[in-house]
């Protein structure tokens, strides 16, 4: 905000852009209840224009709001990953609609717009303007992000183990220990939706045009000339209030508290104030070291403790009797929040305990006040580096879940009443005229000289000056730009209305605005910030001589990325290795409760899963679980022994049934010997099992190897025995169930049987909106009953009576006609409906209304005769029907011919080669009833996993199993002769090493496998450059994929090395590591008589722990060779160093090598 109004200040006509939760938010912050909408959080600022004779009606400032894609009420900080998920797939969509209003002269228009957000530079791309990156953090922050790359090359990044060692290599970065990097980079797990959004937004970073960033040249110079060589980058800071004093705009997310009065009463830097920001949160194990700290310290204090710190639902997290002891003395105050730069400017105020965000470091320096440091999350540990290493000017208070009250109170002491506050005060103190100067009138920053030419129509040369305090002229008025400012305006139509009211055909895009110029799209508050998911996966060509190599579609907002769907099953593991193993089965109960009972082919793929396992050899734990209402319609469930017999009947083997914690370990060991099948308590009799405790998941795990899941209706939540359990198990695989239902769910989005029309029906628009627009990117046609047509006869100008509608779905449905339009496909809504009148509620009185017709005070009940004949026409014109939510309005159970209707015609269509996919009980219910077990639809009960799956979030269920490599890979095309042998490089990084061997034994065939795919796709171009027909390279995990991809070669196995891979790779809690069971078993398997593998690092106890592996679960068929010298220093026998290596042995420390042997 302050950034636009130094913008607007500079001349520039500028539209600020906040989301609607953000602005409800600050509205209701400032007690606007009535219609927090209407608020302008610009009032005041407008205000003050007006008191010094300016605009009092634009002030050059255009307030608009966008929905993020969620409800305004819904609970962000609790839902974290949706949240992020809603900016990752639906925000930009929202942003496009606005710009298409706002941009009319591209010439004179640009886009700035928050680093974190993902789209900007794809809808700079689209509307021709030129896009300004507004990194709102430190440059250390944007250089670390901009160089992911590197740290992932090095190992230090997005691999199972990353480095330990101190990161030298970094442009702009002399030195960084690991755990100085943000939070995210120093996670092992990178798929979350958090770094998919991090990946996503410097994707689109890198093809800004412009990067400002909210720092001073100074405080980072080394920095920003390393970043200025790559990108035209610009020092805009410190971007702060006008005068340091309380904002003419409103930015406060909760109700500030007026703390002048108490601090005016107190001495001189007598008073710690301490805030952790708008957003972070805090344990309330910490909360209450902290809080004794403060206690023990003696200090005075001014305490922000916001609403929801620790969690919205616990509003009180301080110690018992905290605030009585404080505020009975006089010492402190405890307020849920405050103007934050007049209490750091008030002269009572001598330190800050601080979560160490950006802003707040920017405001304490300019306030003149030493830090004490506790980061929280992401960027706030790096900036805790700035203060207290490079600047010196605070000092730690411990790290998070390691925070004591005793260093709390020395820290505290120190700060503000020792010698080493006084030195901290020092230092603060001539920072703080670094960041005067650098907005004091007159001064400019530096222009980056870019390496590329300037378009002629930017309107960019007026934009390095305008972020700095203008410079007086002679007559005492400010400069302005010289280009001719212009005010937008906006204007829309609404589409006709379609006179058979059958089918809407998605109106145009509304008309341009009259006039309109600059468009300044900013972070929302301290919650509205962007995000970002990773590159799109490349897929192998199944059978191919080329591989296409080109970039993902870079103009699309959307990750299709779906690989993670590929599992190992129990399938694809080598049955003989169950023989004598632990297994646990997860199981559906209501699956095996189907009425059907044993005619049901999903109950039978079941049970032949628990069968396939027995009579492996392995011996089987059964765990699954049942709610109060399963188990009140099926007499079966009522205890675990009743359940137990029941099982027994299915399978014709004894199960016993076991009450208590399930787990293994509590048997005897000859009861463990026993062949028979164990039966386990219901699961949701344990807390664990719902909060996917690590604890129960260990138990539950305990004594078992292998883990299967034929439990598919739960893949969409996070259990202990879908989730937590795979990581205490060496393997986790889907079941024949599971197997099957997955297969099912990815050909949903398949496209190959065309056209593809989707029926939706039910209600809740808003939730559903990504699912929806993914269908509308999917089919070529989309038929919309029950409520859902409501909101699209709204959106499409058919008036519908009010007590029908999603109000707050308006902009989703125009989203979602917007894409039909653009691709040209049609809309369907219903012709007429049953309806009942609400004076009379007998329902022998429905009548049939015309959609274009419907009255307040009558209520439809479910779709009409005409509508059915209409679907009836038109299906038969698909190969492939989705019918997902029901046709009905739930007024009454008794009236739902609409539903057995739409079966029939469906059913009939199903006979007739059409592919029908029901998804949902009423789906499901309306075909069973009429077809039984006969039906050739494909069926999905649980509608949850596919609305899920369509919106694009990962199911936790899918995630946590074992992956498989989902191509046959084309050894005849990659390799010229694939009879010869092969040897095999994991984790083969740069390739150097593979690329050497390969011009040394041409007689040899050599494969590298890596999960980073740049590399990947880097090392394959090399290939192609240099026509090498005996190397090759592949993305993938080989953990878990190794013998699905080289059980197919045609030829011999002969060697396999492991070089280098990451120190601590052997922690039992990560199961991502490296060398595991199951990758020792399938190497050990698949290496012909008398072949190799070579073991390397440049940390012996990390060769010792491989080694050992392959020992162990190599099970006396390795032997060391003794060809390779003696002990683990062995010489290199090959000649060629990998580039680490080379890089060990030039700061002259040693390898450590051995060499083993199958026998």
């Amino acid at each position: 905000m302050h950034l636009a109004l130094r913008l607007a200040a500079r001349g520039f006509a500028v539209t600020f852009v906040s989301t609607e939760s953000v602005h409800d938010q600050t509205a209701r912050a400032l007690g606007v209840v009535d219609d927090p909408t209407s608020y302008d959080v610009f009032a005041g600022a407008r205000s003050a224009a007006a008191a010094k004779g300016g605009e009092t009606t634009t002030m050059g400032v255009r307030y608009e709001v966008v929905s993020d894609g969620l409800p305004v009420g819904f609970d962000r900080s609790l839902n974290h990953d949706d949240f992020m998920g809603s900016l990752l797939h639906a925000l930009a969509a929202h942003v496009e609609l606005l710009l298409r209003r706002v941009v009319v002269d591209a010439a004179s228009t640009f886009l700035v717009a928050d680093t974190f957000f993902v789209w900007p530079a794809t809808l700079a791309k689209k509307f021709g303007i030129p896009y300004v990156s507004f990194w709102t953090e430190p440059a250390l922050i944007f250089n670390l992000y901009y160089h992911m790359n590197l740290l992932s090359e090095h190992g230090h990044f997005r691999c199972n183990e990353p480095r330990k060692d101190t990161i030298t290599y970094v442009p702009g970065v002399s030195s960084i220990e690991p755990t100085e990097l943000m939070s995210y980079l120093q996670e092992t797990d990178t798929t979350t939706v958090v770094h998919r959004i991090i990946f996503k937004a410097f994707e689109e970073a890198r093809r800004a045009d412009y990067v400002v960033c909210n720092t001073v040249e100074e405080l980072e110079l080394t920095t920003i000339s390393a970043l200025r060589a790559e990108k035209p980058f610009y020092a805009v800071g410190p971007v702060l209030p006008a005068g340091f004093s309380r904002s003419a705009v409103a930015t406060s997310m909760w109700a500030e508290s007026d703390c002048s009065h108490w601090l005016s009463a107190q001495p001189h830097r007598s008073v710690l104030y301490i805030s952790f920001g708008s957003y972070a949160h805090v344990t309330r194990r910490e909360l209450h070291e902290i809080a004794r700290g403060v206690l023990a310290s003696g200090v005075r204090f001014v305490w922000v403790m916001r609403p929801d710190i620790v969690s919205s639902d616990d509003p009180d997290p301080l110690p018992d009797g905290f605030v009585a002891a404080a505020s009975s003395t006089g010492r402190g105050v405890v307020v849920p929040w405050c103007c934050q730069v007049e209490v750091l400017a008030h002269a009572a105020v001598g330190g800050f305990l601080t979560h160490c965000g950006w802003n707040s470091i920017l405001e304490s320096v300019w306030a003149g006040v030493p830090m004490l440091c506790f980061p929280l999350l992401t960027d706030q540990i790096p900036n805790r580096r700035l203060v207290v290493r490079e600047w010196r000017i605070g000092v730690p208070v411990g790290d998070r879940g390691d925070v004591v009250a005793d260093e709390v109170r020395a820290r505290i002491e120190g700060v503000m009443g020792g010698e080493e506050g006084v030195v901290l005060r020092e230092r603060v103190m001539k920072l703080r005229g670094t960041l005067q100067a650098a907005v004091a009138p007159g001064c400019k920053p530096a222009r980056p000289k870019s390496r590329r030419a300037i378009r002629p129509r930017d309107a960019l040369s007026p934009l390095a000056s305008a972020f700095r305090s203008p410079k007086p002229q002679p007559n005492g008025t400010e400069a302005t730009p010289s280009h001719r400012r212009r005010r937008s305006a906006s204007s829309s139509r609404t589409p006709p209305r379609e006179e058979n009211g059958s089918t809407a055909s998605p109106p145009p895009p509304p008309s341009p605005p009259l006039r309109g110029d600059t468009s300044a799209g900013g972070r929302g508050g301290a919650n509205g910030s962007g995000a970002a998911g990773p590159p799109q996966e490349s897929a192998l060509p199944q059978s191919a001589s080329v591989i296409d190599l080109k970039e993902e579609d870079k103009d699309s907002c959307i990750d299709h990325s779906a690989s993670y769907l590929h599992v190992q099953s129990v399938r694809d593991f080598p049955i003989e290795k169950l023989n004598g193993e632990v297994v646990l089965v997860r199981l559906d109960s209501e699956l095996l409760c189907s009425p059907l009972g044993p005619c049901s082919l999903s109950l039978e793929r079941t049970l032949s899963t628990i069968k396939y396992l027995y009579k492996a050899g392995a011996k089987v734990l059964l765990v699954t679980s049942w709610t109060p209402v399963l188990q009140s319609v099926n007499p079966v469930l009522k205890s675990t022994e009743t359940f137990a017999d029941y099982m027994s009947t299915l399978l014709q083997v004894k199960v016993i049934p076991v009450n208590g914690v399930p787990g293994l370990t509590s048997f005897k060991p000859e009861e463990r010997m026993r062949n028979d099948i164990i039966l386990f308590e219901n699961l949701l009799n344990f807390k664990g099992e719902n909060a996917n405790c690590n604890d129960f998941s260990q138990k539950l795990a305990s004594g078992a190897a292998i883990f299967v899941n034929d439990s598919f209706s739960l893949s969409h939540k996070m259990l202990a025995s879908t989730v937590g359990i795979s990581r205490f198990c060496y393997a986790s695989l889907a079941g024949f169930h599971f197997e099957e239902e997955l297969m099912q769910l990815r050909k949903i989005t398949d496209t190959t049987r065309r056209p593809f029309i989707a029926i939706i029906g039910g209600s809740n628009f808003l939730g559903k909106a990504p699912a929806l627009n993914m269908l509308a990117s999917l089919c070529d046609g989309l038929f919309f009953v029950g409520k859902l047509s409501f909101q699209i006869m709204n959106g499409i100008g058919i008036s519908v009576p009010s007590c029908f509608l999603e109000k707050h779905a308006v902009k989703e449905v125009l989203q979602l006609i917007q894409i039909a339009h653009n691709r040209n496909i049609p809309i369907y809504y219903p012709t007429d409906y049953w309806c009942l009148n609400n004076k009379n509620n007998n329902n022998e009185k429905l009548e049939i209304l015309d959609s274009g017709e419907l009255l307040t005070g009558w209520t439809p009940a479910d779709i009409g005769p005409s509508t059915l004949e209409k679907l009836s026409l038109l299906i038969p014109l698909f190969k492939k029907v989705l019918w997902i939510g029901p046709t009905d309005f739930d007024l009454t159970e008794d009236f739902s011919c609409g539903a057995t209707q739409l079966g029939r015609i469906l059913d009939k269509a199903s006979h007739n080669s059409c592919d029908v996919i029901l998804v949902g009980s009423a789906a499901c219910k309306a075909v069973k009833g009429i077809s039984g077990s006969s039906s050739k639809c494909t069926t999905f009960k649980n509608a949850s996993i596919v609305l899920e799956f369509l919106k694009g979030k990962i199911l936790p269920g899918v995630a946590a199993l074992d992956k498989s490599y989902p191509y046959q890979i084309p050894w005849n095309a990659i390799f010229s002769d694939p009879s010869q042998p092969l040897v095999v490089d994991i984790g083969s990084g740069n390739g150097l090493f593979l690329f050497q061997m390969a011009r040394n034994w041409e007689g040899s065939n050599f494969l590298g496998l890596e999960m980073n795919k740049k590399l990947v796709v880097r090392c394959l171009r090399d290939i192609a450059s240099v026509d090498k027909k005996n190397l090759y390279f592949v993305s993938t995990n080989a953990t878990s994929t190794f013998r699905s991809i080289l059980s197919s070669y045609p030829g011999h196995l002969t060697l396999v090395s492991i070089q280098c891979p990451n120190p601590d790779f052997n922690k039992e809690q990560n199961r991502w590591r490296m060398v595991r069971r199951m990758l020792v078993e399938a190497i050990t398997d698949l290496l012909q008589p008398n072949g190799k593998v070579y073991l390397q690092s440049d940390v012996e106890t990390v060769l010792l722990g491989m080694k050992e592996q392959f020992m162990t679960y190599g099970k006396g068929r390795l032997v060391v060779d003794g060809d390779g010298g003696s002990g683990d220093r062995m010489e290199n026998p090959f000649g060629v160093s990998s580039d680490w290596e080379r890089h060990v042995l030039a700061r002259g420390a040693p390898m450590y090598r051995t060499m083993l042997r199958k026998v």
